[in-house]
């Protein structure tokens, strides 16, 4: 997966970066867990064309953290999350 930061404004607590090649999957994912974050002020995403799946995602935090902090968080509770789901579907598989 490639990330390119587009735009990082420190004095407003705002990042802005593309994900190539992803979608809505990974993207609502992602801006799901933010929106649990309580100093993240605002999270979108946009994908400009269905065929064209480079969604932009724009964070604004309230400056307890930097938006970077809140995606690292947010990204790692993501992977946690990814891998308890294998595990209880791994575990419900070989129960039958």
């Amino acid at each position: 997966m490639k990330v390119n930061v587009l735009d990082m404004k420190k004095e407003n607590n705002s990042l802005e970066f593309e994900i190539d090649g992803e979608d809505h999957t990974l993207c609502n994912a992602l801006r799901n867990i933010l929106l649990e974050d309580d100093s993240v002020e605002f999270v979108s995403y946009k994908i400009d064309h269905p065929t064209h799946a480079n969604p932009i995602f724009f964070i604004k935090t309230d400056g307890k953290k930097t938006p970077t902090e809140a995606l690292i968080e947010a990204s790692e509770k993501l992977s946690s999350l990814s891998e308890e789901l294998l595990l209880k579907f791994q575990e419900a598989q070989s129960s039958q």
